[in-house]
């Protein structure tokens, strides 16, 4: 009995042995088995492109449920692809273009958006904003920048007055609840010198943090000038600051200060006779080498209330700018003609939004808005040509003031869980008063006037837009908007005269789609749009006279796409077709009849493509390359820019707190004009883009 119950005993063991073995066994290969698993769920995530969330349409909401057709770029992208001013935003993204007129310090340079150009002197058709703040000038360098949105279409209904082809909006970097520092400094060719700086930290923890960025630029230029026997006569000096606190007093509350400023000194003897540009010699042949100066200010306070089931947000900015330029404008070496050009700009803005913030399926906003703006700029011109008998400098001042005021409101539904309608609608009022006074052109045959003007410029400004879910992955939608750039009055020619707002109706269609589990973005979307009462530039160097020309339209399309096919490697494509000609457009005061011609300053094409791959050991390749199609610089197209291309390229390590690049742009050496003008009986003369540059950045961060 004993042995058998020792029997028992030792095979109770055993068996209880053998149990625990197997179910540790079984355990430990559960265990491996569900490390693996989730470590092949945390690879497949690494190949997988996360949700990008954007706020330009004054919500937060994710750029793939937007039915627009947008293209945003990130933090990582901007330090890949080196995006360190606005002009770099332009070559990145399709069916956008800067006509770039001088050094980061000219006021004049302008956009062009889907076929609706700009001009020097007028308002733009793209709006700027960084922070929610409008900036009137697009020359700016960025500093401390997490997001950037750039969107295609009419944004007249949230956005208001210079948005008819769309809005670039740029979001700052947020002070952090952690002490940081970075800093980095380069060199490059032409003694081309920078150094960025940033340190962001709390000064109280979870209730007030700060940060401060700069970043500091000087080159001696690529240009020469032969007749005062200079290497540097386009030499420039930028400077650009922003300081940000942010405060959280209660859970509820997020109250926002930010200051900032641009100090740019810039000489800009860069215009020389298209052959010279198509040779690449950069060379110009000036008495005086010019300058470009900015000096801008701005100063915002955002204010946002959380009250759970809605948002009240209130946006308070000032912004003043002031620029001093000057150019040799008979394009010799002998002292005939120069132009002085003084633009002093403040503007004062507020705007209220209350919306919803819950996942309800109907979601609302309503907002108020309202600026004053003082435009002041001052043309005085020095002749002193042979034939002339004596010397003249002819005086031309005018002052715009403007005030603005909007009511502003969107709402939208979704049925189903599939099915979005969105219908906004926006009332804008403007209201101009033009000073204007000529003085000292009594020998040239140019009388004294002087006078004041104003008036009234008015837009009902509708939206409307359809989103299917077709699955969940992909969703077609269709946009209508109405957009409108306000109008305004001549100063350089024909003093005083008005001209009227213009307007467009945008029809949209595209679609939105990833696919193998968000490894692939694929977005398209085409356009269609009716644009009446054009605001158009005559110009008759260096005069200029704004009219309106009639009617127009611009159809094309717009292919995004961005793939992630491996861990650490990322492809990017923005492809853009414009097709934008005058319908109906008779200058009656030359008597020539543009109809048919193509709008200038408007790419037939644009398309860039781009590669980064981060390694695991912390090497890094990166390589794009940008394409812009065939342009015209006038009415007549009888002068443009062929076709170019520009390809960049960069190598570099990044380690935790260390990383060194090795970078170059325009390595195929591009010879290309920027902007181009015709001069009476001298030809034509252009800008020309930057030539093949190398260069070094080495960076710090603790």
């Amino acid at each position: 009995m004993k042995k058998r119950r020792r029997y028992f005993a030792i095979l109770l063991a055993v068996s209880i042995g053998a149990t625990l073995c197997l179910g540790g066994v079984c355990l430990a290969h559960a265990r491996e088995n569900a490390t693996q698993q989730e470590n092949a769920t945390q690879q497949e995530k690494t190949f997988q492109l996360g949700e990008v969330v954007v706020t330009s349409g004054k919500r937060e909401t994710t750029a793939q449920e937007t039915p627009e057709s947008m293209t945003v770029l990130n933090d990582i992208e901007i330090g890949d692809y080196g995006i360190t001013d606005t002009e770099r935003i332009f070559q990145m993204a399709s069916n956008i273009h800067l006509i770039r007129t001088g050094p980061p310090a000219a006021f004049d340079t302008f956009p062009s958006v889907r076929g609706i150009t700009g001009y020097m002197a007028g308002e733009p058709p793209l709006g700027l904003y960084i922070d929610d703040v409008y900036y009137p000038g697009f020359d700016v360098n960025l500093v401390d920048i997490d997001r950037i949105e750039v969107l295609r279409g009419p944004q007249g209904t949230l956005y208001g007055r210079n948005s008819e082809g769309g809005v670039i909006s740029i979001t700052s970097k947020l002070p952090t609840n952690f002490w940081e520092t970075s800093a980095d400094l380069g060199y490059s060719s032409y003694n081309t010198r920078t150094l960025n700086a940033r340190v962001s930290g709390p000064l109280v923890e979870d209730k007030a943090l700060i940060s401060a960025a700069m970043r500091y630029r000087t080159s001696d230029g690529y240009y020469e000038n032969i007749a005062l026997g200079e290497d540097d006569p386009d030499r420039q000096e930028d400077l650009d600051g922003r300081l940000s606190l942010l405060l959280t007093p209660t859970p509820d509350w997020d109250i926002r200060i930010t200051g900032d400023l641009q100090n740019y000194n810039d000489h800009n003897a860069e215009f020389q006779t298209m052959q010279g540009i198509q040779d690449g010699d950069f060379e110009v042949n000036v008495d005086e080498d010019g300058i470009s100066q900015k000096e801008a200010y701005g100063l915002n306070l955002r204010a946002e209330h959380d009250f759970g089931p809605s948002k009240l947000l209130s946006i308070t900015s000032y912004r003043d700018e002031q620029f001093k330029n000057s150019n040799d404008i008979d394009f010799t070496p002998n002292p005939y003609s120069v132009l002085y050009v003084n633009k002093d700009v403040g503007l004062f803005n507020e705007e209220i939004r209350f919306l919803s913030d819950t996942d309800s399926p109907w979601r609302w906003l309503v907002g108020a808005s309202g600026f004053y703006e003082e435009d002041e700029r001052t043309y005085t011109t020095f002749m002193d040509y042979p034939s002339m008998g004596g010397a003249t400098t002819l005086n031309q001042h005018g002052t715009t003031k403007t005030t603005g005021m909007a009511l502003f409101g969107e709402t939208g539904y979704t049925f189903w869980d599939r099915l979005e309608l969105v219908f906004g609608l926006r009332y804008d009022h403007q209201l101009k008063d033009f000073d204007y006074d000529w003085s000292g052109g009594e020998n040239i045959g140019v009388s004294n006037t002087s006078g004041k003007e104003d008036k009234s410029f008015d837009a009902w400004l509708p939206k409307f837009s359809a989103k299917y879910k077709l699955t969940e992955n992909i969703s077609p939608y269709v946009t209508i908007a109405r957009g409108f750039k306000s109008g305004g009055f001549n100063l350089k020619a024909s003093a005083g005269e008005p001209y009227d707002s213009e307007f467009t109706w945008s029809y949209e269609g595209g679609v939105k789609s990833s696919w193998f589990e968000n490894k692939l973005v694929v977005n398209l979307a085409a356009f269609y749009i009716d644009w009446d009462d054009i605001q158009v530039e005559l110009t008759d160097y260096p005069d200029f006279t704004y009219v309106n020309g009639g009617k127009a339209t611009s159809k094309g399309v717009e292919l995004e796409i961005q793939a992630r096919p491996l861990q650490g490697l990322e492809l990017i494509s923005s492809i853009g077709y414009t097709d934008a000609k005058y319908d109906d457009f008779y200058d009656y005061n030359s008597g020539v009849d543009y109809s048919g011609k193509y709008i200038p300053n408007v790419p037939k094409y644009t398309a860039h493509f781009g590669a980064t791959y981060h390694f695991l050991n912390g090497l890094f390749l990166g390589a794009d390359y940008s394409m812009t199609g065939k342009n015209y610089f006038s009415q007549a197209n009888t002068e443009g820019q062929s076709h170019y291309n520009l390809l960049g390229a960069k190598i570099g390590y990044e380690a935790d707190n260390f990383n060194i690049y090795l970078w170059g742009k325009n390595l195929l050496n591009t010879k290309y004009a920027t902007r181009a003008f015709e001069m009476d009986g001298a030809g034509w003369y252009g800008r020309a883009g930057a030539p093949l540059t190398v260069g070094v950045q080495v960076g710090v961060s603790f």
